[in-house]
């Protein structure tokens, strides 16, 4: 495991996925003190760079008003762009549905969400599903 002056420096020197890494560490008090301020600003530079983690942090900090001051327009326009995300993980889309789904703006919390990958097993289905999708479309 990196040390924090590691991940420190490679985000210092513009590595997203170090950029994300401080911020979460930021944001818990893990490893440094709490500091939401350093954590939205090491959010915003991973996410500018299209991190799609970085940018649903960054969005649900806005959302909830966590750390930063409340505007759901903005933290919408983050989870906006976690979600277009054509280059994450399958395993970040459970991640920004669930937190869509904990929104406590019912009509952002219910907006449709359809699952589209290239997976077309019923576990894929049932993953989907439990992650609060309406749907799952299997792509050829």
């Amino acid at each position: 495991m990196p040390t924090v002056q590691k991940i420190e420096q490679a985000a210092l020197d513009g590595d997203a996925e170090a950029q994300y890494q401080l911020a979460r560490r930021y944001e818990q008090g893990r490893q440094l003190e709490q500091d939401y301020g350093k954590a939205k600003e090491f959010y915003e530079k991973a996410a500018e760079q299209d991190h799609v983690l970085a940018q649903l942090h960054l969005a649900l900090m806005y959302v909830n008003g966590e750390g930063v001051k409340l505007n759901r327009e903005i933290g919408c326009g983050w989870l906006k762009k976690a979600a277009d995300q054509g280059n994450g993980t399958n395993d970040d889309h459970p991640e920004i549905s669930r937190a869509i789904r904990a929104l406590d703006n019912p009509a952002l919390a219910a907006i449709p969400i359809l699952a589209m990958t290239a997976n077309a097993f019923k576990e894929d289905e049932q993953a989907a599903e439990r992650a609060g999708m309406q749907g799952h479309i299997a792509k050829p």
